[in-house]
């Protein structure tokens, strides 16, 4: 915003960080594709999976897609901080959310 009466400029830094983001995920999500197979870094453990930081986006692992056998909870396969393999089995552009 621009107060000419008293010669200031206000310039929100929120709003450029978040611009910033925006364009940093685009970009990440630009150099996937679906199939690909990437390491990333356990995030968050939920009752419905576990999100993975792939360098910048997160993915979410669901509980049905970690195991061949029967998991009950994410935790009983995964733990936060843990490195894992995953391969990106669908990617949504309009939302850039990935599922792993």
């Amino acid at each position: 915003k621009m107060d000419r009466a008293r010669g200031n400029v206000v310039v929100s830094r929120r709003a450029i960080l978040e611009e910033s983001r925006a364009e940093q995920r685009a970009e990440i999500v630009g150099d996937m594709k679906e199939g690909d197979t990437r390491e990333g870094v356990v995030k968050n453990i939920t009752d419905y999976g576990a999100f993975v930081d792939l360098g910048g986006i997160d993915g979410l692992l669901h509980v049905t897609d970690m195991s061949w056998k029967r998991v009950n909870h994410p935790s009983q396969v995964v733990n936060v901080g843990d490195t894992v393999k995953v391969q990106i089995i669908k990617i949504n552009p309009d939302t850039q959310r990935i599922s792993l």
